[in-house]
């Protein structure tokens, strides 16, 4: 057993702690190969039709088509965080980042989206359409009409009537 033992030589030092006053060096390479795919790409078309709000909007795998197809050019790919508190405040959230093949990476902030129920059909739609928007945002670019199709993961408050919510912050919902 006295034979089979290693001894490590070299350590990890985070460039951090080597210098904690220098700024990281900026992703020059990503933002340069952002920058040319950014140029070419264009708003994707608004195909499908939401009913419920009487209006359209471009569905997620056609963003993501055209956003691959563009960003695979030049180095670049898309990967998304999905994670959930449904438990705690019943809202689900996505995370999207743009990555070059050098390692560098853009990350965008948590979009949060609450969930009327615990529901996994109301869960998977509310994720669909944060992973869009997330992706749509952090790209630049939007349908051709303003749209929401999030059915399942909103819910309408009565016409004339501010959300719950909105009038348990304002004091609104004593005497009601």
């Amino acid at each position: 057993m006295r034979g089979n033992t290693t001894t490590l030589t070299k350590t990890y030092t985070p460039q951090t702690t080597q210098n904690p006053t220098k700024t990281p060096e900026p992703r020059k390479e990503l933002y340069r190969a952002l920058q040319k795919a950014l140029n070419e790409l264009r708003n994707p078309k608004t195909t499908r039709e939401n009913p419920f709000f009487k209006s359209h909007y471009a569905p997620l795998s056609q963003v993501l088509e055209e956003a691959k197809k563009v960003l695979s050019k030049y180095g670049l790919f898309i990967y998304q965080r999905v994670g959930s508190d449904i438990d705690e405040t019943s809202r689900v959230w996505v995370g999207t980042v743009i990555a070059h093949e050098n390692g560098e990476e853009i990350r965008s902030g948590k979009l949060y989206i609450p969930l009327p129920d615990k529901k996994p059909q109301t869960a998977g739609s509310a994720i669909t359409y944060a992973r869009r928007y997330s992706l749509m945002a952090l790209l630049g670019v939007a349908g051709e009409e303003e749209d929401d199709d999030a059915n399942r993961a909103s819910h309408r408050a009565r016409p004339g009537r501010p959300d719950r919510r909105i009038r348990k912050n304002l004091g609104l919902e004593e005497g009601e």
